[in-house]
């Protein structure tokens, strides 16, 4: 199940304590295949405010896990999915194109 959260909220938990980021090799692989840089998702996650944050079910305890939207231009979304622990690690990345509202509508 999928919680939506506010962004606010999203960016205090991100900002609490400083965290080194790691990336799955699946999220390595779609990154060269989908020629979207890792560098990207480094520079929303520290400079950009997500519009669409969604909290998933995480198998690990202790860790949170969130399906992340920042808006790029127009209908164009950067989405992340990561966990949050210890660390951060990016598990998968792409573009999308979906509506906001039917993001937001996930949660």
């Amino acid at each position: 199940m999928e919680n939506l959260l506010k962004p606010e909220e999203f960016l205090q938990l991100l900002k609490a304590k400083e965290r080194k980021i790691r990336h799955t090799r699946h999220c390595t692989e779609q990154s060269h295949r989908r020629g979207m840089p890792l560098a990207v998702f480094e520079n929303d996650l520290k400079n950009e405010k997500p519009v669409v944050v969604l909290e998933q079910e995480s198998e690990i305890a202790g860790e949170r896990k969130f399906d992340v939207y920042y808006l790029q231009r127009g209908d164009l979304f950067h989405r992340y999915v990561f966990s949050v622990n210890d660390e951060i690690r990016l598990i998968t990345l792409m573009r999308t194109s979906k509506s906001i509202q039917k993001l937001a509508s996930r949660g």
